[in-house]
């Protein structure tokens, strides 16, 4: 059984969780337009499809080549050649390029965390030392915690 192109891009927007709405507002067209695209009542060139592919995040390719069956094959196997299309992530479609930004992604996200913790441990470094000249003001400081403690900062 061919499967046409615009049930491709059904099933590829069902499986991503994207609306024909949503598409159609994103596209300037009605939904019920998108619908007809769907259903081939409308003819699509390539400009169009490029512009579907992108906003569902995926290339042209992978919506031609599109093969339902491959997607649930790849989640059993991993090693098969013709199955390089697609990558199942969490139950979510993604090209390979989309895949790889995710990743960058995370890697952002995880570089961020540790600059975060990094900047926190600096201000409760910043908020021991306050204390401590504060204390230090006080005439209190260190010295009758540890007797041989020697404040070399005056």
């Amino acid at each position: 059984m061919i499967v046409k192109i615009g049930e491709k891009i059904r099933k590829i927007r069902e499986m991503k969780g994207i609306s024909q709405e949503y598409l159609a507002t994103l596209m300037d067209i009605s939904p019920q337009a998108f619908g007809k695209i769907e259903r081939e009542e409308t003819k699509l060139d390539f400009g169009r499809l490029e512009t579907i592919a992108k906003l569902m995040g995926v290339d042209p390719i992978d919506i031609v080549n599109f093969d339902e069956s491959h997607i649930f094959n790849n989640t059993f196997n991993n090693h098969s050649s013709h199955q390089k299309n697609f990558i199942i992530h969490n139950n979510e479609l993604f090209s390979p390029a989309i895949e790889k930004t995710l990743n960058l992604l995370q890697d952002e996200i995880n570089s961020y965390g540790l600059a975060i913790n990094y900047l926190f441990n600096c201000l409760k470094i910043k908020r021991l030392s306050d204390s401590y000249q504060n204390r230090k003001l006080d005439g209190i400081g260190l010295s009758h915690l540890f007797p041989n403690f020697r404040d070399i900062s005056t």
